[in-house]
């Protein structure tokens, strides 16, 4: 039989949500087989699972196992950027301090609120902050309009969502990077492009005929579908 997989995409992202480097881990399940060929333009390939040197030749790579001791699970890493480039949704990270604009460098010593063991959580702490664990936005919001928080970090959507439903809340966004970071439709990996032309064809024209434009304004209060 033919090999099958998964795929996850990663992204790490500096504090202003910019992208400094992504990756897909691959998952495959052998059926049997003694090799697999995947087929992907990437940096670097890391075998995640033994010492099977990978052999690269243009956008295949493949592992060949020593019969008996092929694993019945395989995973590798592709490092690359490019499946987050050209998307067609925009997130830029906010930074707020007592309600004054702030940047990154400036939390040392600062008080933030964010999820357990999230992006954001960990660039509060690389600068110096002291997180507050929390599970959801909504705590996040009451510590900081309580002033038991100085600040928080978190994608701007996330804010605009909040505000969409809570016009009165006591805060605002004050400090947003001026780049903008991207989010994807994984979609499963295939020769066949046909459905991801389809898809990106269809995100066009939602873009085209303003659809998109649309259901930010109505479910954020404006456009996120443009990096302007």
């Amino acid at each position: 039989m033919t090999p099958t997989y998964d795929e996850a995409y990663y992204a790490t992202l500096d504090y202003y949500g910019n992208l400094l480097d992504g990756s897909v881990v691959k998952s495959y399940t052998l059926n049997g087989a003694t090799s697999l060929t995947d087929y992907g333009t990437y940096d670097e390939v890391v075998n995640l699972t033994d010492g099977t040197t990978p052999a690269v030749a243009g956008n295949a790579t493949t592992f060949s196992f020593s019969g008996k001791d092929a694993p019945s699970h395989f995973y590798f890493e592709g490092k690359t950027a490019a499946p987050f480039e050209a998307l067609p949704w925009t997130l830029s990270v906010s930074y707020t301090l007592n309600g004054v604009a702030a940047r990154a460098e400036d939390l040392a010593g600062k008080t933030t609120a964010n999820s357990l063991a999230s992006t954001y959580m960990e660039l509060a702490e690389s600068y110096g902050a002291t997180v507050q664990g929390i599970d959801t936005l909504e705590e996040t919001i009451q510590l900081l309009t309580a002033g038991r928080i100085d600040a928080t970090l978190n994608a701007n959507v996330s804010f605009y969502d909040y505000l969409n439903v809570h016009p009165d809340a006591d805060f605002k966004l004050v400090a947003q990077t001026e780049d903008a970071s991207h989010v994807a439709i994984p979609i499963v990996k295939s020769d066949d492009s046909s459905f991801l032309d389809a898809l990106n064809s269809a995100i066009d024209e939602l873009r085209a005929d303003g659809t998109l434009k649309e259901l930010g304004e109505k479910y954020f209060g404006q456009d996120i579908s443009s990096e302007n």
